[in-house]
């Protein structure tokens, strides 16, 4: 229902919510708490084992629950974030916006979240709360009871203040942790806010209020004397002068509860840098971002909840999400897959989770890492933390799939087993992640603030790249099109398409490995360039029609061992239609090389509806039938081609094409002639 206040309808733009029925719930997500029981492996004394007042643990795919509140003041959480944003932005979700979001969903268990932004925030954490959350975007505020309105502080309150007469519930300050479930101040109609820390003053970081609240209209209707010069400052005193003018229509809870700790260098050090404040009182505290980003503290993030600093640090793990992130394994070289299980299982950073995938010899596979696991004698926090699998196919882009299908990381990470991490590898990585949200990719040596298809191309695949669980799922996973020193190169060459944010954590930190890649490579014939060129093509619209057409002829040209294993990929059952169609045209281009143009053209004709392969498998099926048939049936179909395809047409090697059609001399020069 819309609700009048100040004579003007408000939040007109705002989703309407759902009904939902009275429900029982516990504190905390779903009742996984057990793994606080457990002593973390970081933890250097008794003090740094703190946990949050309400017992929870972000054990992801995060699960909450809702219930309602026998009060006027409905259990509906509001936050408002992005505000100012500029043209063309949109706003970045910070781990700090996230211990907000997520203490509320967890603590107070509301019936819905609403978070109000301009556009929709981007970034890993939001990605994993989404789903939790109610978005109401595209709101924009620029005129107040038809004053307008230009500074970002003004615009989220009068947002927050109509919010609040629409739906009712609690508004929080997206910097606010909850510790504690607030239903003891939500039993009747008056408003609910805390004294600020000075002179007894009210505070609006935090307010409960009820649908329509006499107090929040009385507020509201403040703005009808608005103008931008000092407004902000008048503004902070409106709620006090109202609580004493109509002290019926609102509770003032103590400093401490709601407003803790002061807006001051040291009141953020009792935050990140003291033991001594226990949080007996608190039910929500401010994490001050303004006053943080100013001091010694700018740089808190994931990491820090892990590092004994102060009481509330040590809490705020719980809600760090576990784990954040999941290292595949696919166990291809049995004596090896051992030393890689170790450098995990040895991380500094604990929320991780490894997936020990059976390869070629699944059953010897899960006997050797199973074995590992039980002479290794881990504790048992920890190794709930290892999971060793059997994919139900020996192909190795499956076996991949598997792992990553298995895994519940925010991030993932392929391990081929032959690396040995440094101890630090992760907690870099997690670092990278708090402290750039909108990210991700992270790689290792790369230079580049971006991927680019160059890049991947001459450099083949980034060491131990490292990915947001989305980008698996927009790319179709891992392909089995390739052999399988090009899977994770053509995986690599799929997430420089979506033009996605990727960050760099130097190369200090490079595994080091047995070159098991190459290996493979050579037993199985495989060189670098065709696999270059098996990509190339495969991606050609990230590449000029000249360079797509010089992989054409490298392939061509491919060696018997490699022709050979093209065909037992493309005999895989679980090969996917589209990756069998390039399996097709890749042997199609060599069979016209061999001089088997009726075998080619076979091949090429089903491919013409193939939207992925695009012009490629037109191209040669005229040149197949200029040696079939002869130029006065191709040429023709050689100029349509032509017409169709200017990009392609000014290429020197289609010029050759198109010459050697007309006039049918002599190409391709080669081995002679075997048409079936």
């Amino acid at each position: 229902p819309k609700v009048a206040a100040g004579g003007i309808e408000v939040g007109l733009d705002l989703p309407l919510l759902p009904e939902w029925p009275m429900t029982d719930g516990i504190f905390g997500f779903e009742a996984k708490i057990r793994e606080l029981e457990e002593p973390s492996p970081t933890n250097e004394s008794a003090k740094c084992v703190v946990r949050l007042p309400i017992l929870v643990n972000a054990r992801l795919p995060l699960n909450f629950s809702k219930r309602a509140v026998l009060s006027d003041i409905p259990n509906i959480v509001h936050f408002v974030i992005g505000y100012p944003l500029r043209p063309g932005d949109s706003p970045t979700f910070s781990f700090v916006n996230y211990l907000a979001v997520v203490s509320a969903l967890a603590v107070q268990q509301p019936l819905q979240i609403i978070v109000h932004c301009p556009r929709e925030p981007h970034g890993f954490l939001w990605d994993l709360l989404k789903p939790h959350v109610v978005l109401a975007s595209g709101r924009i505020v620029d005129k107040v009871f038809g004053n307008h309105v230009e500074d970002g502080e003004d615009i989220v309150e009068i947002i927050k203040l109509e919010a609040l007469l629409q739906y009712g519930g609690i508004y929080m300050d997206s910097d606010i942790v909850m510790l504690r479930p607030l239903d003891d101040y939500m039993r009747d109609r008056r408003a609910v806010l805390g004294v600020a820390e000075r002179h007894g003053e009210l505070s609006g970081n935090v307010i409960l209020a009820p649908q329509g609240s006499a107090f929040i209209t009385k507020w509201y209707n403040e703005y009808r004397r608005y103008s931008p010069a000092g407004w902000r400052r008048r503004s902070a005193e409106f709620p006090t002068r109202l609580a004493k003018r109509h002290p019926e229509l609102v509770d003032q809870l103590p400093y401490h509860v709601l407003n803790w700790p002061s807006a001051d260098q040291r009141g953020v050090a009792s935050l990140f840098d003291s033991f001594s404040h226990d949080f007996g009182g608190n039910y929500a505290v401010n994490l001050r971002s303004k006053q943080m980003q100013e001091g010694p503290f700018r740089h808190f993030g994931i990491t820090w909840c892990f590092q004994c600093r102060s009481t509330l640090v040590s809490m705020l793990q719980a809600l760090v999400p576990d784990p954040l992130i999941s290292m595949v394994l696919p166990c291809l070289d049995r004596e090896r897959v051992g030393i890689t299980m170790e450098t995990i299982v040895r991380q500094r950073f604990p929320n991780w989770q490894l997936i020990v995938v059976g390869g070629t010899d699944p059953d010897k596979c899960h006997k050797t890492a199973s074995t590992w696991l039980q002479k290794r004698s881990l504790p048992e926090y920890m190794s709930r933390r290892v999971r060793v699998i059997t994919a139900p196919s020996g192909d190795f882009a499956e076996i991949v799939n598997n792992g990553v299908a298995e895994a519940t990381g925010a991030w993932i990470g392929v391990l081929d087993g032959g690396e040995e991490l440094d101890r630090e590898y992760l907690w870099k990585a997690a670092q990278a992640m708090s402290s750039e949200t909108a990210v991700q990719v992270l790689t290792w040596g790369q230079v580049e603030s971006r991927l680019t298809p160059q890049s991947v191309t001459e450099s083949g695949p980034p060491d131990l790249g490292l990915f947001v669980r989305d980008i698996w799922e927009r790319v179709g996973g891992f392909s089995g099109a390739l052999p399988m020193e090009g899977v994770a190169w053509d995986f690599w060459h799929k997430v420089v398409q979506l033009g996605i944010s990727s960050g760099t954590l130097g190369g200090m930190l490079m595994p080091r490995r047995q070159d098991l890649s190459n290996k493979r490579a050579i037993d199985d014939g495989i060189f670098k360039d065709e696999v270059r060129a098996m990509l190339q093509t495969r991606h050609s619209l990230l590449f000029s029609p000249a360079e797509v057409l010089e992989c054409h002829q490298r392939l061509m040209g491919m060696g018997d061992s490699t022709r050979r294993l093209l065909q037992e990929l493309a005999l895989s059952p679980t090969i996917k239609a589209q990756d069998r169609s390039f399996i097709s045209f890749w042997l199609a281009l060599s069979d016209i090389r061999k001089g088997a143009f009726l075998t080619a053209s076979i091949r090429l004709q089903p491919l013409l509806r193939v939207g992925a392969l695009g012009w490629q498998a037109r191209l040669y099926l005229v040149v197949a039938l200029c040696e079939i048939k002869g130029p006065a049936i191709s040429a023709e179909a050689m100029r349509r081609f032509a017409e169709s395809y200017p990009e392609v047409r000014t290429t020197m090697l289609f010029n050759q094409y198109d010459m050697n059609c007309r006039n049918a001399a002599n190409w391709p020069r080669g081995p002679q002639r075997r048409d079936l």
